[in-house]
């Protein structure tokens, strides 16, 4: 759990407990989420400390100006010799490393990101897309206090931010980027790269406000996301689609079989500074949105085995069945394993040229006896003792 304190109200859960696995992991990823990211209670939430110190994932950091100083008033504690963590409105940057000073640790400020995002591409003739921004933004406010036992310690009130910025295409030069105003500091980078038949867009949530010490809470961008969409269309391309990029050269036997195998497993987008997901359409291998996360998740089918009454998996009668009940009762497996090399091998033959023949090999290799020939195989239904000793 985070340092935050909890409210006098129970802890809320995205789905009712019933006692099975699924519902366990539901509630611990969502848990996970609101503990390391945030917000904890809401998007109004008001936080009994630091933000900072809540939340160690999901932020973005000002701009670190090299030389001079903030000149606000009451951007900087009074307390100077406070540590970051005890100090409720700044957090340090800490000391500038000269030249040569290869012993001093990097300053706290340079390891959290100004910026995050992701990169994704569009086919030429789309006009427009639109990027939806969202963060919090944190603001101290002071307490009352009960007795006179110790300091005012201030509590944070969180307030959403959401900004809708409509793209145009057209507006877009490679080699200029544009930037977007939003609210505050922060702002949108876009930068466009042409090819013959699409347009690759890098496009970054940053963060321009300018401090040389400490930065205040209110500085920072919390629970930084990105959407990107258009109007509902699948117009994202991936990244690389092994069944058209028909000049890919993986260099390696391996990474070309994985790719084929995986031909349907497409990537919409590359995070920067974080991960990103995607809603693919069926049947378009295209996407209609996009977004980033600071938490990817990926779930994995259950894998269910068809079942087959004909098939003799209990271990005891396995243990006691002579050569013509073993042969009887797992013959129906080898049977099922052919049929479904028969069905892959219609599917490699219908695949593009460039993937054709290397399906087919790879078919081809899958119906090989062991060893080479169908004698070993044979002999294991003859000789039970010996197909233990060999593992076969």
């Amino acid at each position: 759990m985070s340092s935050a304190a909890a409210p006098d109200e129970p802890y809320d859960l995205v789905v009712e407990p019933d006692g099975t696995s699924w519902t366990a992991r539901e509630n611990l990823t969502e848990i996970l989420r609101r503990e390391l990211l945030g917000p904890l209670y809401g998007d109004d939430e008001v936080l009994p400390v630091d933000p900072s110190t809540a939340y160690p994932l999901g932020r973005i950091a000002p701009r670190r100006l090299e030389h001079g100083r903030a000149d606000d008033e009451g951007e900087v504690p009074d307390d100077e010799d406070a540590s970051a963590e005890e100090t409720p409105d700044g957090e340090d940057l800490g000391p500038d490393v000269e030249d040569g000073d290869e012993d001093v640790a990097p300053r706290r400020g340079l390891m959290i990101p100004a910026s995050m995002g992701l990169r994704f591409q569009i086919p030429l003739g789309l006009e427009s897309f639109t990027v939806r921004a969202s963060w919090g933004k944190y603001n101290p406010r002071a307490t009352e206090k009960e007795d006179d036992s110790g300091p005012q310690r201030p509590e944070y009130v969180r307030t959403p931010m959401d900004v809708a910025v409509r793209v145009r295409v057209a507006d877009l030069t490679e080699g200029t980027t544009l930037d977007y105003p939003l609210l505050d500091s922060a702002l949108l980078r876009i930068d466009v790269y042409s090819d013959t038949d699409r347009h690759l867009v890098e496009l970054a949530l940053g963060n321009d406000a300018e401090y040389t010490s400490r930065i205040p809470v209110h500085a920072w961008l919390f629970q930084a996301q990105v959407h990107v969409e258009a109007d509902d269309q699948a117009v994202f391309l991936p990244v690389q689609d092994p069944l058209q990029d028909t000049d890919l050269d993986h260099g390696d036997d391996e990474l070309a079989r994985l790719s084929l195998q995986y031909r349907d497993r497409l990537e919409f987008a590359i995070g920067r500074t974080c991960s990103v997901s995607w809603h693919e359409v069926a049947g378009t291998r295209r996407a209609d949105r996009l977004w980033t996360t600071w938490l990817p998740l990926s779930e994995t089918p259950q894998t269910q085995a068809a079942r087959n009454d004909a098939v003799l998996t209990d271990m005891s009668r396995l243990a006691e069945a002579s050569a013509d009940e073993l042969r009887a009762g797992l013959e129906p497996i080898v049977d099922g394993y052919r049929v479904w090399l028969d069905s892959q091998d219609e599917q490699a033959k219908a695949l593009p040229d460039h993937l054709r023949e290397m399906a087919v090999e790879a078919v081809a290799e899958a119906r090989q006896w062991p060893n080479g020939s169908p004698t070993a195989s044979s002999s294991c239904w003859a000789t039970r003792r010996r197909c233990a000793a060999s593992g076969s």
